[in-house]
C-alpha cells in the first residue's frame, strides 16, 4: 500500500499483509529469470517468491486491483477469470436457500447481492420508486 496511491487509506489491520499477483503473460513477469521460474511454478518443491511491489510489477503495462474484505469470517474464495468481458463487476456468490436465512454448507453456492451478510440479514435497502 505504500508503493501505489489507491486513492483510499488502507485498513489499519492489514499493516505489513501481502499481495497475490496474477499475471495474464509471461512478458509481465519479473525481469529477473530466478523469481520469474519461481511464479511460474517450474519447481514444485519451491514456493512463491516475496518480492517488492516495484519488482513485482515492473513488466506491468496495467495493473487491476480489487479490494477484498471477509466480514464474518467465512471461508471465502476469490475467483478471478480473464479473458472475459472487461466490465469490472464483481460477483458474490454464497451458499443459501432462496429465502436466505444465513449461510448453510448443505447448499449449493448461489449469486447474491452484495447487501446481504453471513447471517441472512440485507444491509442495503433497495431504494424506493
Amino acid at each position: 500500500m505504500k508503493t501505489f496511491d489507491f486513492g483510499v487509506p488502507p485498513n489499519p489491520n492489514t499493516e505489513n499483509y501481502d499481495a497475490l499477483i496474477l499475471y495474464n503473460k509471461k512478458d509481465a513477469l519479473p525481469s529477473d529469470e530466478t523469481i520469474a521460474k519461481a511464479a511460474r511454478q517450474e519447481d514444485p518443491k519451491q514456493g512463491l517468491p516475496f518480492v517488492t511491489a516495484n519488482t513485482a510489477t515492473e513488466n506491468c503495462d496495467t495493473m487491476n486491483v480489487v479490494f477484498i474484505n471477509n466480514p464474518g469470517s467465512t471461508r471465502q474464495c476469490l475467483a478471478l477469470v480473464g479473458g472475459q468481458y472487461q466490465s469490472y463487476h464483481i460477483q458474490r456468490w454464497m451458499r443459501r436457500s432462496d429465502n436466505f436465512r444465513g449461510l448453510n454448507a448443505d447448499y449449493p453456492l448461489k449469486l447474491t447481492s452484495r447487501g446481504w451478510t453471513a447471517a441472512g440479514r440485507m444491509e442495503f435497502t433497495p431504494p424506493k420508486d
